[in-house]
Formats: C-alpha cells, sequence, structure tokens
C-alpha cells in the first residue's frame, strides 16, 4: 500500500543500499524481512529521514550528523560521508 513508504510528508532522504549491499545479506536475515511485512517495512523507514533533504553535493551531508528516521520508534542514524574513487559513499549506523 502508498503508506508503506510515505505516512508523512515530503521532503526526505532515502539512503538506499546498493544492490551489492542486499545481494550480501545473509540468507536467513533475507528470509527474515521476506516473511514479516512488518519487519521488512521497518527496516526500511530506518533508511528514511523524513521532512529533511540532505544534499551530498553542497556539502549538506557531513560525517557524523545523526537525524532521526522515519520508523516508529524513531530509530536515530548516524552518517558517515568517504570519499571512494571519486564518489561519495555514506555508510549509517543505526542507534536503537
Amino acid at each position: 500500500s502508498n503508506d508503506l513508504f510515505l505516512p508523512f510528508s515530503t521532503p526526505l532522504t532515502l539512503f538506499a543500499p546498493t544492490n551489492e549491499a542486499i545481494d550480501n545479506l545473509p540468507r536467513e536475515v533475507y528470509g527474515q524481512l521476506n516473511s514479516n511485512p512488518e519487519l521488512l517495512k521497518n527496516v526500511l523507514l530506518g533508511h528514511v529521514i523524513p521532512k529533511t533533504p540532505i544534499f551530498y553535493r553542497n556539502g549538506g551531508l557531513k560525517s557524523d550528523q545523526v537525524y532521526e528516521s522515519a520508523t516508529a520508534n524513531g530509530t536515530i542514524l548516524r552518517v558517515n560521508v568517504y570519499l571512494k574513487n571519486k564518489f561519495y559513499d555514506v555508510s549509517y549506523l543505526f542507534f536503537i
């Protein structure tokens, strides 16, 4: 349903994992996400920062920034930015 991704208003920032990251999920984790829609929804919303557009090209995305995600429990994300072969690689840590 549409409320899976947008239970809040835009703008927003989405930290989307790469295909490689998804492919490297352990089989057990993938199975849990595939069989539990609530868990999948919470994981996906954990990658969304609502009401906050962040642009790395204008310097808006910097290391050690902390944001509240769109999860129901307000999981906190800490962002790290690395320059890697002329491209920025963003990693984020979830705090529960």
